[in-house]
């Protein structure tokens, strides 16, 4: 079993279904829930007041899915990333060379996810956010969702060449 696979497949996870990563749990005896005393939002790009998870974009508080918004970046985020999710989970399980495949693909999914973040998004921002944003501008405004997909790139790399084959 591949560990930076799994840990691989828990970004990916995070990334996908979570808007930020908690830390700090406490937990209260009135309070049945799990507290926490503060969160990395996780979302991948913030200009002016929207905020794009891959699940959707947020626009001054109200929640649009992609495929309402853009189709082909519905695509890339909404169809790609569980498919990496489901190949990594595949992929570290196996001990041969059919899971070392399967992370491989799983790591060009990744790579082409940010290739389109910092290239597609650009070209298709007239239309997600009204203006358009230069190449170079873009990196001003990714938030930590891209620095934990680029995290997530780094351990995927990693878990593709320690991945054990008997």
């Amino acid at each position: 079993m591949n560990k930076f696979g799994f840990l691989s497949l828990i970004l990916t996870l995070a990334l996908l279904f979570m808007q930020f990563i908690p830390l700090g749990f406490y937990f209260q005896f009135q309070n049945p829930f799990v507290n926490f005393y503060t969160t990395i939002p996780i979302q991948l790009i913030s200009y002016q007041n929207s905020h794009l998870f891959f699940l959707g974009i947020i626009t001054n508080g109200l929640f649009q899915t992609w495929f309402k918004v853009n189709l082909l970046t519905g695509v890339f985020f909404i169809v790609l990333m569980p498919l990496a999710a489901v190949l990594v989970l595949l992929g570290f399980c196996k001990e041969n060379q059919t899971g070392r495949k399967l992370i491989l693909v799983n790591l060009i999914i990744l790579l082409a996810i940010i290739l389109y973040l910092i290239i597609g998004i650009p070209i298709l921002s007239q239309g997600i956010f009204g203006t358009l944003i230069d190449y170079l501008e873009i990196f001003i405004h990714f938030n930590y969702g891209f620095y934990v997909l680029l995290l997530n790139l780094i351990i995927a790399a990693i878990s593709y060449w320690k991945h054990p084959i008997e």
